[in-house]
């Protein structure tokens, strides 16, 4: 439902990418993961209380009970090359969005059997949306996670290589 092309797999990336999925399609009921880090940081379980969503975890070594997994392994074979043809970051975020926009409206053969005639994951999901919430509560409920910044002994912020001090 969203995705990042980001420099680190890490908490800020993860939560990032779950504000814009919730603020685009709501929250799901559900949130099915694998027992990475990031899924079960105090921040992220707080988070899911707030937006009342359960968290459940897959078994370990058994990637593929979760969509997401089978996913990361198509686009190992469908996207890379097109990624490897990047010469920017900006070009690698474009290539990246055309991917997911791709994947979700071709057709999927794991859905070539359904009654309903839907074929694509955009098509199988078009009519789900999760409980919505209004901006104005959305922002509050993800505002630390989404302007935070960690400090060093010394009050300074990292970005990059770059240390940065404001008061």
């Amino acid at each position: 439902l969203s995705s990042a092309v980001t420099r680190r797999q890490n908490l800020s990336a993860f939560l990032s990418v779950l504000y814009r999925a919730v603020a685009r399609y709501g929250a799901p009921k559900t949130l099915v993961t694998d027992s990475g880090s990031v899924f079960l940081a105090n921040r992220a379980k707080a988070l899911y209380a707030k937006l009342g969503i359960s968290k459940e975890e897959i078994e370990k070594d058994r990637p593929w009970q979760n969509y997401s997994e089978t996913t990361f392994g198509i686009q190992q074979r469908m996207a890379d090359w097109q990624f490897r043809k990047a010469e920017s970051w900006a070009e690698l975020a474009r290539a990246h969005d055309r991917f997911v926009s791709d994947y979700n409206a071709q057709s999927h053969f794991a859905h070539q059997r359904r009654e309903d005639g839907r074929r694509s994951p955009a098509e199988v999901l078009s009519w789900i949306s999760g409980m919505r919430f209004h901006p104005k509560d959305l922002e509050p409920a993800f505002f630390s996670e989404r302007f935070s910044r960690v400090l060093d002994a010394s009050g300074y912020a990292t970005l990059m290589r770059w240390r940065l001090y404001g008061e």
